[in-house]
């Protein structure tokens, strides 16, 4: 059976903050807003959604490990966050066709959004005299002054959302390297990174994605009297439960000394399975039989549940130190949903069952993960042996 290794971690006194908690809030309205534009175009594009996933991801992380490593924020951290939420939503009403905002003013929008990141280390290396942050604020600043450069290039319409992913993946693409830089220790090395302010940190963005699934199944049914297929509603209104049990009661389980290479580490496989799951919701929900612009994809919903088990099996990895039974079973589900939806494509199997198997699938994986993984949660808890979580 395999036993949770015990870890040395740095400090279990921090927790997030009711700031953090709130600046949450904004990217719900970001993944709402730009999934409903992948959802309601005439024209849905998985890579817009990947570009907007990608940096709403990357400037949240930037903002997670300032808090992380460096807690002790003032007034300049808090009307920092504050004016983040503002530019963010600004910029996320860009990406909507139809709202009156100019393309372009989302590549300007972006820009203060790293100037401001670029203020939070500047505050934070006036008050820290070791610290080695001059390569994270000119990244920040060479990703504000891309987006600057480019906005002049970007038109209205629709098709200029490309322009304005283009542009905005370029920049972040320099804000992406500042955080990889303020993961290491020589950022900040006598400010390690707190294990337990960013496990809680990860997990509130799952949750945040997951509930976003909700929103789906609830947007398909808008306009319509009744429910096509209720049961196979039911189905997928369960089966997020079952994707954060995957998550929660199985792949985190395992807590973890993490440094700059694990954080990194942790990062892109959390990208991945963000990507996964809002694509394979997106996807799932047609089964239920409303008309969407997305159409009837049965390889894409096949690859995005992939995506969703190769990032399971990658963060119980990670977290546990070497390929366990459940890490292997996890790369090995992904591979079996990415095949089943090839294979589906040119065959005569209806969406709705398709639908149906794949979630029936899930939900079967999620119920049973236990024999798989001995370290997971169980669903019924004996009272004579009360099973407890690994602890550091």
């Amino acid at each position: 059976m395999e036993t949770a290794t015990p870890q040395t971690r740095v400090s279990d006194e921090q927790h997030v903050t009711w700031l953090e908690l709130f600046f949450d809030l904004v990217f719900v309205a970001w993944l709402s807003l730009v999934n409903s534009t992948l959802v309601e175009s005439p024209r849905p594009s998985l890579l817009l959604g990947f570009d907007a996933t990608f940096v709403a991801f990357t400037i949240w992380m930037i903002v997670t490990v300032i808090n992380n490593r460096y807690p002790d924020g003032g007034i300049v951290r808090t009307m920092s966050m504050v004016l983040l939420m503002m530019l963010i939503l600004v910029t996320a009403l860009t990406v909507q066709p139809d709202d009156g905002l100019r393309n372009s003013l989302g590549t300007l929008m972006l820009a203060a959004v790293y100037v401001t990141c670029a203020v939070m280390l500047l505050d934070v290396k006036a008050r820290t005299s070791e610290s080695r942050l001059t390569a994270p604020i000119v990244l920040c600043l060479v990703a504000a002054a891309v987006c600057v450069a480019g906005a002049p290039r970007i038109g209205d319409g629709e098709g200029e959302l490309y322009n304005l992913g283009f542009f905005s993946v370029v920049a972040t693409l320099f804000a992406a390297a500042a955080l990889v830089l303020l993961a290491g220790r020589r950022a900040l090395p006598d400010h390690p990174i707190r294990p337990n302010h960013l496990d809680e940190r990860w997990g509130q963005l799952i949750i945040i994605v997951l509930g976003e699934g909700f929103l789906v199944l609830a947007e398909t049914l808008l306009g319509i009297s009744t429910i096509p297929h209720p049961w196979l509603f039911i189905l997928l209104f369960i089966c997020v439960f079952a994707f954060w049990r995957l998550y929660f009661d199985s792949a985190m389980r395992v807590p973890v000394e993490e440094n700059g290479r694990i954080l990194v580490a942790l990062t892109v496989t959390h990208m991945v399975l963000i990507l996964g799951l809002i694509t394979a919701f997106d996807f799932l929900a047609q089964g239920i039989g409303i008309e969407m612009t997305l159409g009837d994809d049965y390889s894409l919903t096949g690859v995005a549940l992939g995506m969703i088990f190769a990032a399971l099996a990658a963060i119980a990895w990670i977290r546990r130190g070497r390929a366990t039974r459940v890490v292997v079973v996890n790369a090995m589900v992904a591979v079996g949903f990415v095949t089943v939806g090839v294979m589906s494509e040119n065959s005569t199997l209806s969406i709705v069952t398709f639908v149906t198997l794949c979630v029936v699938a899930v939900l079967a994986y999620a119920s049973l993960v236990r024999l798989i993984d001995p370290l997971a949660r169980p669903l019924i808890r004996s009272a004579e042996s009360p099973q407890r979580a690994p602890t550091a």
